[in-house]
């Protein structure tokens, strides 16, 4: 497992991901490398964005692992408190000029992993996402 510290966070969206996108626990699988820089930008920015009233004072721990086929990516702030998996699901029916701003983020978050979940804990707002992935080797990896 890796783990990355990021502080501060103001304007740092762009540079965290592509660090994270560079670690081999995520280039092992070029057939998920996709799925992964959509998922870690939209909560990356969400967090830098939304979880810190001031992101100067504010912190991202982010932890990556890879075993057995399961790639696991944990996110960790002290922001304000926010579950967006509680975020009701976007009306995919409605035409898009019509659907409120919000909620679509987490939707491919939830579609494009194999799990999601949150919890708080000790002031600490913890999101861990996992996918199952090819085995490193095999012709689609």
């Amino acid at each position: 497992m890796n783990t990355f510290r990021f502080s501060p966070l103001t304007n740092r969206t762009e540079e965290i991901v592509e660090h994270l996108l560079q670690q081999p626990e995520l280039t092992q699988s070029s057939k998920d490398v996709f799925a992964f820089h959509l998922v870690l930008e939209e909560l990356v920015s969400n967090i830098v964005q939304y979880a810190y009233s001031d992101p100067d004072h504010g912190d991202l721990i982010v932890e990556l692992s890879r075993a057995d086929g399961l790639v696991t990516i944990v996110l960790r702030d002290h922001g304000a408190p926010f579950n967006p998996l509680r975020q009701e699901p976007p009306d995919l029916s409605l035409p898009i000029e019509q659907r409120p701003i919000g909620g679509l983020g987490i939707h491919l978050v939830k579609s494009m992993m194999d799990g999601v979940d949150y919890r708080f804990e000790e002031g600490c707002n913890i999101l861990t996402v996992f996918k199952r992935v090819e085995a490193a080797g095999s012709p689609d990896a």
